[in-house]
């Protein structure tokens, strides 16, 4: 399948055969299918404010939004083919 970012070329080639390998290792996998995935950047808004509580160290809303634009591409390029598996 094409790639909907060409910044996800590396993380394909990085995994490459190992994939196989690891999932071929599991005995079952689970994926919880949601209705958006840009809920990700409210869960882990909600992960760092919890985080912040207890121990002070956490990202800020500006960092966990930078991080998730980052872990997008991944997560539309790959979601799919994980519900329909």
């Amino acid at each position: 399948a094409a790639l909907c970012d060409p910044c996800l070329a590396p993380v394909n080639a990085a995994l490459g055969e190992q994939f196989e390998a690891w999932t071929g290792a599991l005995d079952a996998l689970v994926v919880v299918q949601v209705e958006d995935p840009e809920y990700v950047y409210e869960w882990r808004r909600e992960a760092e404010r919890e985080m912040k509580g207890r121990s002070g160290a956490g990202m800020s809303d500006a960092e966990v939004t930078r991080f998730c634009d980052r872990c997008m591409p991944a997560y539309r390029q790959y979601l799919p083919g994980l519900y329909t598996a």
